[in-house]
């Protein structure tokens, strides 16, 4: 019934640990302002990983990274004093984030926290402190991972032959000599020598023994997806690490390697056993026949002799029964709907004719619902986190709604300030100066020089053009281009931007060959009607407001809370000092 629920699961353990980011150091950092009585640190600015790319920077964008947080912060602060966070709008939003961070939450609670919790993380880190070199002798048998093909042996008789072999060991040249002739693994050609192999690289089971031996001890049959193991500890050595703060997110990021598949099993069994309490049903057939519907609309649709919409074909969908029910709730075509509505999603009512994505969006739609419930039943958003979470985003949804109330609630396009705007700008909307000139276009410099004595002495330059110029079509064109700007031909176009009408240039080096011209008129710039251009005016005078209105709002809220900036502070000395 769950046959999408591995990837439904693997995609959210995904999403989750690339947003599990290195929580901040003890110490935050230097002070680099303060607002009121709140002080503001350099790892509220940014996090301790982008600190290179920070300090890479140079000052000045460093201060600039600095203020445009304080102003951000205090555009946040104003809204809420305004009562922003109180808005519909909001309250809409959060109620959405809510959902959709409470399953990342029950999912870091109930599986990442148990493999790759804090415990866990500082297991691994003590034992990664030393390394352990070592030999082993494997006795495959048939059904272990990647016997050799001639093994036939049963499981039985691969225990039985491996405590053979341990009880006639004595010592480690005995250990080398039957790994030598008896081990079936690649590494017998060297005496069964794994080398030096730190905590994570083996088989848990193997590795437990491995780092528990003492030297020059062997071990009893150890177990692996392999077959059976005897292992020979011939050293270890301490390796210095740096402090587990520094390396907290490597040993998270290390965990999620060595536990992955633990993991999704973890999920794979909580995922099923509440989908089990909440009775889910996913109804294949119904989602079969819905799919061969949406394709009869599509061809319907194509012949046009259909005027009904995607979004009301879905909704008449709804009549014909639910996608899918759990908990005496259902899932019907709505969900369908609003990714048509979502404008950032890029669905189609073609890209939604596949009875496997239909299915795959459906069971997600579900787990996400149960794994919900889950979290809000068990507390979870009373947790710290949970709340530290929403209120970070509940401030960025402040920001942005504080930007269009200061900014593009304020804009007044009518059509006086249009007018008005354009009289003060006139200057940006002229036409570009436009000259028509007659061009000799040649290869050798000697000639061009020589073609340009003629014309100086008053050689008629079409003439001239159409016996000497390599340009194409220069028969029919007479030499004569037209309305050549200043940012066309590059050079040639620079240079006759400031002639007058009738003058020669000298030949001028162009690419392999060499050109010269005389303008024969010229079109001065002129002012563009506005309702030529009252689109372009209309765009222009919007970004000219919202700058004019965040600058005066910036004023404002600088007047009001008074930020104190420690620039000094922003040295990358300092702020080095203060990092573990």
């Amino acid at each position: 019934m769950y046959q999408l629920r591995s990837i439904t699961i693997l995609m959210l353990l995904v999403s989750i640990i690339a947003g599990c980011s290195k929580k901040h150091p003890s110490d935050m950092g230097p002070i680099v302002a303060k607002i009121g009585n709140e002080y503001i640190y350099l790892y509220d600015i940014i996090s301790p990983k982008d600190s290179a790319t920070f300090f890479q920077g140079g000052l000045e964008f460093r201060k600039k990274r600095l203020t445009s947080y304080v102003m951000r912060d205090m555009y946040i602060r104003e809204g809420y004093k305004k009562g922003f966070h109180k808005n519909d709008t909001i309250i809409e939003k959060m109620d959405a984030y809510t959902k959709s961070g409470m399953v990342n939450l029950v999912y870091s609670g109930e599986i990442l926290d148990r493999f790759a919790g804090e415990k866990a993380r500082r297991e691994l880190y003590e034992n990664l402190k030393k390394q352990v070199s070592g030999r082993h002798i494997l006795i495959t048998y048939q059904g272990s991972l990647a016997p050799p093909s001639e093994i036939t042996r049963s499981k039985t008789d691969a225990l039985l032959l491996i405590t053979e072999i341990g009880a006639k060991i004595k010592n480690n040249e005995d250990f080398i000599s039957f790994a030598d002739s008896l081990s079936e693994d690649p590494t017998s050609v060297n005496g069964g020598d794994l080398g030096f192999f730190e905590w994570g690289q083996m088989e848990d089971s193997f590795q437990e023994v491995a780092f528990s031996l003492p030297i020059n001890t062997l071990s009893s049959a150890v177990e692996s997806s392999y077959g059976y193991h005897l292992i020979w500890v011939d050293s270890v050595k301490s390796v210095e690490l740096g402090s587990f703060n520094r390396m907290e997110g490597q040993l998270r990021n290390k965990l999620y390697t060595l536990k992955n598949v633990d993991m999704v099993n973890a999920a794979e069994a909580l995922v099923d056993s509440l989908n089990t309490i909440a009775s889910t049903l996913i109804n294949s057939d119904r989602i079969d026949i819905l799919v061969k519907n949406i394709f009869t609309f599509i061809q319907t649709k194509s012949s046009g002799s259909l005027r009904n919409s995607p979004v009301g074909f879905l909704q008449e969908q709804m009549q014909f029964g639910p996608l899918a029910t759990y908990s005496d709730k259902e899932i019907t075509t709505q969900i369908l709907i609003d990714l048509l509505k979502n404008p950032t999603g890029g669905r189609t009512l073609n890209t939604l004719a596949d009875t496997s994505l239909i299915k795959k969006i459906v069971v997600g739609e579900v787990n996400k619902a149960i794994i919900t419930k889950l979290g809000f039943d068990s507390g979870y958003d009373k947790r710290p986190e949970f709340r530290n979470d929403f209120k970070k985003k509940e401030r960025a949804f402040v920001w942005q709604e504080m930007r269009e109330f200061v900014i593009t609630d304020k804009l007044n396009s009518s059509d006086g300030n249009i007018q008005k705007y354009y009289d003060e700008h006139k200057d940006n909307y002229l036409t570009k100066r436009k000259s028509d000139i007659v061009e000799i276009l040649v290869t050798e410099k000697n000639l061009a020089d020589s073609l340009y004595a003629l014309a100086q002495n008053g050689a008629d330059m079409t003439e001239l053009a159409v016996k000497f110029s390599n340009r194409k079509n220069v028969e029919k064109s007479l030499g004569i281009i037209k309305e050549v700007t200043r940012f066309q031909m590059g050079k040639i176009g620079k240079k006759i931007s400031s002639m007058n009408v009738d003058e020669i240039s000298k030949p001028l080096k162009v690419g392999k060959n060499w050109s010269f011209f005389k303008v024969i008129s010229v079109k001065e710039p002129q002012y563009r009607p506005l309702e030529d251009v009252r689109s372009k005016i209309l765009v222009d005078f919007r970004n000219y407001e919202k700058r004019r209105h965040a600058k005066i709002f910036s004023s404002y809220l600088t007047d009001t809370y008074k930020p104190q900036y420690y620039y000094e502070n922003l040295d990358n000395t300092v702020a080095e000092g203060t990092v573990e």
